[in-house]
């Protein structure tokens, strides 16, 4: 009987920790996914545009001549707001103004 309850337990501890380390995939909005347009060749100056990259779980960066907002899909002005609202696990910084693409 006590072999039967800490099997028991132990099952129920693991799922516990499963569901908790797929719960942030589960509270990430649809739009997360939805990846903005980028420009067609890399921009030195511009804007910062943020975008959550759901391949590396991580907010992604990159320069445009257009604002986020008008920009489309899962577009940010910066990386904490992506972050947040997509459970992002980490974020990859903009290359400075003026350097090579």
């Amino acid at each position: 009987m006590n072999r039967a309850i800490a099997v028991l337990c132990v099952v129920a501890v693991m799922a516990t920790i499963f569901m908790k380390a797929d719960s942030g995939t589960n509270r990430r909005p649809a739009f997360c996914n939805v990846i903005p347009t980028k420009p067609s060749t890399p921009v030195r100056y511009g804007y910062q545009v943020y975008y959550f990259d759901k391949k590396d779980l991580k907010c992604k960066c990159f320069r445009s001549t257009r604002y986020s907002g008008d920009i489309g899909g899962n577009a940010f002005h910066n990386f904490k707001p992506c972050m947040r609202t997509c459970s992002a696990n980490g974020f990859f910084a903009c290359p400075r103004r003026g350097l090579k693409v």
